[in-house]
């Protein structure tokens, strides 16, 4: 895989994921550090009860929201990296009656994964653990996120082939997530993701993601701030990225709900930007 394409796979891989980014499942190489920025625009007029069920918000509710990420990895050694992700996001939510804003840092994550093996150079197998840590304080009038410590532990696999003349890159990624506090969720996500190159600077990569959490609060206010803690939620991204020299690329996505519980039923768009130094 050429240089401009192996950056354009990287940034659409980072797109389709969390907001803690890695480079692609690769390693970034030795102190070298490797810096992603993103904004996303979401919004739904619908949600998914716990039965599974389409609702809509009453008096014409819609829920907007802005969010935007800036993220790092850096190459402590050829097999570890150290991770930081601070993110910010602005929701709003309207109706017929009201619109109210809410805008906030939201939980931060620092962490460090360890690229395990590879096969040839091309394909990459890693663990990474991450610290979760608000970076807001909830109040009685506003609930900003779930204000509590966390912990992740990902299992990642990625890499590259050629197939049918075109080459082709991939990432699996298995991760569980857990909050302090009795009725703290648990979380589990599981995201496959697979791209090819459309010519020597452009890509499109799809991918799917599943999450699942519980928590032993059942409750769901679809006009609140406060984020659900037992939901269920499936979706899917397209996206496509283009390489801009050798070390930086630009990436616009669109996901989409396909099914899930106690969740918004919505779309967004997003566009990112990476860079290796």
């Amino acid at each position: 895989m050429n240089k401009a394409l192996l950056i354009i796979s990287i940034a659409a891989v980072f797109v389709l994921n969390s907001t803690i980014v890695t480079a692609g499942g690769r390693p970034v190489g030795k102190r070298r550090l490797f810096i992603s920025t993103g904004i996303s625009y979401f919004t739904n007029s619908k949600f998914s009860d716990q039965n599974s069920q389409t609702q809509t918000y009453a008096n014409n509710g819609r829920n907007l929201s802005l969010s935007g990420s800036l993220s790092a990895e850096y190459g402590f050694s050829r097999r570890v990296s150290l991770m930081a992700s601070i993110p910010f996001v602005s929701n709003t939510v309207k109706s017929d009656l009201s619109s109210n804003t809410v805008n906030t840092l939201g939980d931060g994550q620092v962490g460090v994964r360890y690229y395990i093996a590879n096969i040839s150079y091309r394909t990459y197998f890693s663990v990474q653990t991450n610290l979760i840590f608000p970076l807001y304080v909830n109040t009685d009038a506003v609930n900003r996120g779930y204000g509590k410590l966390g912990g992740s532990v990902t299992l990642a696999g990625s890499g590259d082939f050629k197939m049918f003349g075109r080459p082709f890159f991939f990432e699996t990624d298995v991760s569980t997530n857990k909050f302090f506090g009795g009725d703290a969720p648990f979380q589990g996500t599981v995201t496959a993701a697979i791209g090819f190159g459309i010519s020597k600077y452009y890509s499109m990569s799809f991918s799917e993601s599943s999450t699942l959490s519980y928590s032993i609060t059942k409750d769901l206010n679809p006009l609140s701030s406060a984020p659900a803690k037992d939901y269920a939620s499936n979706q899917i991204t397209a996206g496509i990225a283009r390489g801009l020299g050798k070390s930086r690329s630009l990436s616009l996505s669109y996901t989409t709900f396909i099914s899930g519980r106690n969740t918004a039923i919505g779309s967004s768009f997003s566009l990112g930007y990476g860079f290796k130094y």
